[in-house]
């Protein structure tokens, strides 16, 4: 009851019963493969706070990096070392949390017109945060609209608000690589829409509608303006120009393309001019009828229609130079967009990891084991699921197969919903319900 009052007071439903804890990994110097000793594990956890809430489906959690002070040194600005921030979702408001003080703060402006949140994305450059709102339909104002805020990550400020006329809501958004465009996925049952703004214009300059499943867009980490989408049987790079002409060019030759469903993607840190994206991606093969007899090490059984389906997950890394950085690594993000052709990136499939279900004792844990959650590191990323299943994966410097997971831990029982790293990466943050 207590949880439900507090909640209200942010804005959220009083019939949302959801306990979810945030906790911090301290001290992570575990040897490759952690397995043994889960009390070890739990020594290293210190729950900093817990919280009620009706998370976003996607991205639950993320977080940032902000300077930390600005000093005048002799009339010269000086930027000292930036601190992490961790920003979640409690009820309609934003929470910002500050791990090193132990402190909250929220966004200012809230409209009371809000019923809902159901995305939150941040810029690369860390500067601002996209909040896809859905509207209450009570009020006729209100009817047939849906909206992003876009708030600062400086002062918490509303800075933009983008109205669109749809009786549907955005499902999420994700910023372009210069931080000037956004990027809008717009659930609009049978087919999505793809919406690119020009936000600090308020200016909606592209409308796409795509057949396919779209589930994911993310924006490619460039400063040429291409964003990802990622679905069912769907796994495509678009390519934009200076009057927003698109470049559609496919990651996988369409016979693989049809073969998987990409239910997760993201975008690793530069490095060298490297642009380095991971895509977790699935299929089903029908094994017809079956005594239930199956290899867990290299399958996952699921009942259908009297039918035993296999899934097999993977993860898919593709790399690329950013050839249209390097070349222009004195020009602004706006020079950049001065040609009406597209600048295109040749992504490479680099390596292909297959998942395999824990050999758990609990056999139902080895059939049910599936991979939820992917966040990224600055050489590497983090994979996290059920049963408290997280492991960590680095690039090496081997070039048939340079990412290897370098450590695997269980936390008991819990299922991870949501990882995050924060960017000085001393700890990271797990979500779980």
């Amino acid at each position: 009851k207590k949880l439900n009052r507090d909640q209200n007071s942010l804005g959220g439903s009083s019939s949302v019963n959801t306990m979810n804890a945030i906790a911090t990994i301290n001290e992570i110097v575990s040897p490759t493969t952690i397995s043994a000793n889960i009390e070890q594990i739990k020594a290293k956890l210190s729950v900093k706070f817990s919280f009620g809430c009706n998370k976003t489906s996607i991205d639950p959690i993320l977080t940032y990096s902000m300077a930390k002070a600005v000093d005048k040194d002799k009339n010269n600005l000086r930027e000292s070392d930036s601190v992490d921030r961790l920003v979640y979702k409690a009820g309609n408001q934003i929470v910002i949390y500050d791990p090193e003080n132990q402190s909250q703060s929220y966004l200012s402006d809230l409209l009371p017109n809000i019923q809902s949140i159901s995305h939150i994305s941040i810029s690369f450059n860390h500067k601002y945060i996209a909040i896809c709102q859905c509207l209450r339909r009570d009020k006729e104002e209100d009817s047939g609209r849906t909206q992003i805020s876009i708030y600062s990550l400086v002062n918490n400020k509303l800075l933009k608000t983008l109205v669109h006329s749809s009786a549907d809501d955005y499902e999420m958004t994700s910023f372009s690589g210069d931080s000037r465009h956004l990027f809008a996925l717009l659930d609009s049952l049978p087919e999505k829409e793809i919406h690119v703004y020009n936000w600090e214009k308020e200016k909606l300059v592209k409308s796409l509608t795509i057949t396919s499943a779209v589930t994911r867009l993310r924006g490619i980490p460039t400063q040429s303006m291409g964003v990802s989408l990622s679905g069912n049987k769907y796994l495509k790079n678009f390519f934009f120009s200076s009057n927003y002409d698109v470049k559609i060019v496919n990651a996988l030759p369409q016979s693989r393309e049809n073969d998987f469903n990409f239910f997760e993607q993201i975008y690793l840190p530069i490095q060298n001019s490297l642009i380095k994206q991971v895509v977790l991606a699935e299929y089903a093969q029908s094994l017809g009828i079956s005594s239930g007899q199956i290899d867990v090490d290299n399958a996952q059984p699921s009942t259908t229609n009297n039918h035993l389906v296999a899934k097999k997950q993977f993860i898919l890394i593709f790399e690329c130079n950013d050839t249209v950085h390097s070349n222009h690594s004195n020009a602004s993000a706006a020079q950049l967009l001065i040609s009406n052709t597209p600048a295109t990136l040749a992504f490479e499939l680099k390596q292909t990891i297959t998942l395999k279900p824990s050999r758990a004792s609990n056999s139902a844990a080895g059939m049910n084991f599936q991979i939820q959650g992917i966040t990224n590191c600055s050489n590497g990323f983090i994979i996290s699921g059920p049963y408290g299943f997280i492991a960590l994966y680095d690039r090496t410097d081997e070039k048939r197969d340079p990412y290897v997971e370098v450590k695997k831990f269980t936390l008991g029982e819990l299922n991870v919903i949501g990882v995050a790293i924060y960017p000085s990466e001393e700890k990271f943050v797990v979500l779980s319900d």
